[in-house]
């Protein structure tokens, strides 16, 4: 009785475990280009968020330096810049995310891919790396990358993308609070030039202008409708008006006992009369 219950079991857990991995690999692909959460400092920001059929990939940016004066008085930690450090998923103050619900529900980054500053590719992975850093920053030099983690199952609605377990109550750390994970169906997942309008805000309010340009991706390329020339129908010709041609009139017989013409005279005659 005891072998069959454990059999019932066993059984019971590894369909679970089938049934919430095969949920995991069946979500479709699409893209969060409005993400909604929270943050504690304004000079980093999600560009937008990708779901693919195995990952969910935040796009992060932060500007380094760049904080207005008066906005600096509000921080008193508040110092310059001068090294921007990408953490590995062994280092104790690596990037992961928590069940905003559930914090004992954790989960950790695969990878930290395309690294750029100011637009330029530094690194495409920090696989194999502890940490890169990136020193001699200046004001308002520009820094992106994607954190990629397994795509979360569908129980979890919003999460808190933490940099550090041990700083998730530190504001000088990179945290992102209330993210929520927005489904294929939901009516705000926007498109991209809502994503291009929110970036250039946001650098344009912490440098004085956009600093980053975009290329439109293939699957936003929505093809040119061009319309066929209409011809323009040649009227039908109007049929000429032929006139009928008028019965000559005919001359018309004089009178009877009409007066008599008087005789015609030259011009000298006439005058003498």
């Amino acid at each position: 009785m005891q072998k069959s219950e454990r059999m019932l079991k066993n059984c019971l857990t590894i369909f679970l475990l089938l049934l919430s991995y095969s949920s995991i690999q069946a979500q479709s692909s699409y893209t969060d280009y409005k993400p909604e959460y929270k943050k504690w400092h304004p000079d980093y920001m999600i560009d937008k968020i990708d779901y693919t059929e195995n990952r969910m990939i935040i796009h992060f940016r932060y500007v380094a330096n760049s904080m207005p004066k008066e906005t600096k008085s509000l921080f008193k930690n508040f110092y310059t810049i001068t090294k921007v450090t990408f953490f590995g998923k062994y280092h104790r103050e690596k990037w992961y995310m928590e069940n905003h619900f559930n914090p004992d529900e954790t989960f950790h980054f695969i990878d930290i891919k395309n690294i750029r500053r100011n637009g330029i590719l530094m690194a495409s992975s920090i696989a194999g790396s502890r940490q890169l850093d990136y020193e001699d920053i200046v004001a308002n030099e520009v820094f992106t990358c994607e954190i990629h983690f397994n795509r979360l199952p569908k129980h979890v609605k919003r999460v808190n993308l933490f940099e550090g377990e041990e700083y998730k109550h530190d504001q000088n750390h990179f945290h992102v609070l209330q993210i929520k994970v927005k489904q294929e169906n939901d009516p705000e997942l926007g498109d991209f030039l809502d994503m291009v309008n929110k970036v250039q805000d946001f650098e344009r309010k912490l440098t004085g202008m956009p600093r980053s340009t975009f290329s439109v991706p293939k699957k936003e390329n929505k093809p040119v409708i061009i319309k066929k020339e209409e011809k323009t129908p040649i009227p039908a010709p109007t049929p000429a008006l032929v006139k009928k041609q008028e019965k000559p009139q005919p001359t018309p017989t004089p009178r009877l006992h009409s007066p008599p013409v008087p005789p015609t005279y030259q011009q000298e005659a006439q005058a003498r009369m």
